[in-house]
């Protein structure tokens, strides 16, 4: 019984796609360089290391739309 009650709290990358977060530290626009962002998960949150196509700021609503590999994820910024 206890073991079925284990679970290791691993998210594989693909999950994170889709999910809803904000900008901790500034993602500057371009592949060059990666901010941080924090994502919320049902009963979790996570910070990820995420590139935009322009520069966003610490605060900003963000979706990761894309997981590039290397724990590098694609954020576009919230209408």
């Amino acid at each position: 019984l206890v073991v079925k009650l284990q679970h290791s709290g691993n998210i594989r990358p693909e999950n994170l796609v889709g999910a809803s977060g904000k900008v901790y530290l500034t993602v500057p626009g371009g592949p060059e360089r990666a901010g941080q962002v924090t994502v919320t998960l049902p009963g979790s949150t996570r910070e990820i290391s995420a590139v935009a196509d322009e520069t966003l700021e610490t605060g900003v609503s963000v979706t990761v739309v894309r997981y590039l590999g290397n724990s590098l994820y694609k954020v576009v910024k919230n209408a």
